[in-house]
């Protein structure tokens, strides 16, 4: 098995497993919560995800001891993700608070460090395959076996079976996470590189490129995060929403997603002119309001499946994207994965955090404008954009 492989089974078994169990934790926490105490729980996941992507992978690229970061990170959130079913039913709130915080700081790094490998070895071995390529196997995890998971619930009445499909595929995930860190190890960019930490990132901070970056990677992020955490209550105040919508509407956008990981760089190529970050904007932007639309006129639900589409572009291309240019900025400084880890944590994070929270006030003052906050969060930061590439120019940047 070639090391491209290796990765590409790394995304689909790890992304396997956490569609088992990630997009029902609300219902899961519900049976034994109230419904803020389950909003706080979902927040404190992406909030410590910030904390712990930073500093983890801050510290396997000062060390470079990226296989051991990996390994441990991987072990310890598969561990507390298991311990949602085995050891907190019935302990209480606090007990949910420390598992979701070990979850939140110990999975951060995963992703980022497998994102930078995967495209470092890309750049490294001159292969054929792109990021998109090989990352879209993400995509078909997820797909695949969310629904396989949620049909075994449904006929268990037990969370059980989704456990322990997470289960199988954390033990699979470790293998092959063994397996490519083993095989693939960042090149250190200038040689021996003495500079401490502080340094490095003293000297990133400085450039201001990387500050509006994260700020942009923020702005995404609570776009996706309203759409994310109120796509399905929106729908249901909607004639005709049915669970088995919901259902196809994952579908389409995993379809979608697949579509354009595969495509993504001639995509990106093809749209130079007009620019990938003009793209995600428009994109984003269409998908808000369209959905507003559709409460607007009371359309009746499966007209999203028409909208749902749009999810290739808002998140398979701004994906690709944020990892390349995360991947530039850290170059010189050898924190690649570091980078990648507060772009994904800005994204992720703090703004799908932020992004969910103003959804979910506007929703409990009319469902209408559930996505309002998130688009005037747009439509300022495309402003903002455009106003710093007008800067750049004149500077001569």
């Amino acid at each position: 098995m070639t090391t491209n492989s290796t990765f590409g089974v790394v995304y689909f078994v790890y992304f396997a497993g956490l569609s088992a169990v990630h997009p029902f934790l609300a219902l899961f926490l519900k049976e034994q919560l109230s419904a803020p105490l389950v909003g706080i729980l979902l927040l404190v996941k992406p909030l410590v995800g910030v904390v712990g992507g930073a500093v983890l992978c801050g510290f396997a690229d000062q060390r470079r001891c990226h296989r051991f970061v990996l390994l441990v990170s991987t072990v310890i959130s598969a561990m507390a993700m298991q311990g949602l079913w085995w050891w907190s039913p019935g302990g209480g709130f606090r007990r949910f608070l420390v598992l979701f915080s070990i979850i939140g700081f110990f999975s951060a790094p995963v992703s980022s460090i497998v994102d930078s490998l995967c495209a470092h070895n890309i750049k490294d071995s001159g292969c054929k395959e792109t990021y998109g390529q090989i990352r879209l196997w993400g995509a078909a995890g997820w797909g695949a076996f969310a629904a396989v998971a949620a049909f075994l619930v449904e006929r268990s009445t037990s969370w059980a079976p989704a456990f322990y499909i997470h289960g199988i595929f954390s033990m699979a995930t470790l293998f092959a996470c063994y397996r490519v860190a083993t095989h693939v190890s960042f090149r250190r960019e200038h040689g021996a590189d003495e500079r401490t930490f502080v340094e490095k990132l003293n000297l990133l901070m400085s450039d201001a490129g990387f500050g509006s970056f994260i700020l942009l990677c923020v702005v995404f992020g609570t776009t996706t995060g309203a759409i994310e955490g109120f796509l399905f209550p929106f729908l249901a105040t909607l004639p005709g929403a049915t669970e088995t919508l919901y259902g196809i509407s994952l579908s389409v956008t995993c379809f979608s997603e697949s579509l354009v990981f595969w495509k993504a760089a001639p995509l990106m190529r093809w749209i130079e002119g007009v620019g990938v970050v003009n793209v995600c904007f428009m994109a984003f932007a269409a998908r808000l309001l369209a959905y507003m639309a559709m409460k607007l006129i009371d359309a009746n639900a499966w007209v999203v499946l028409l909208i749902e589409p749009l999810h290739g572009l808002t998140f398979a291309l701004t994906w690709t994207w944020l990892i390349e240019e995360a991947r530039t900025f850290g170059l010189p400084t050898n924190l690649e994965s570091f980078c990648v880890a507060v772009a994904t944590s800005a994204m992720f994070g703090f703004g799908y955090a932020l992004g969910g929270f103003a959804a979910g006030v506007a929703f409990a003052v009319s469902p209408g404008i559930a996505f309002l906050p998130s688009l005037s969060v747009l439509f300022l930061g495309w402003c903002g954009y455009h106003r710093q590439k007008r800067q750049d120019v004149i500077s001569g940047k």
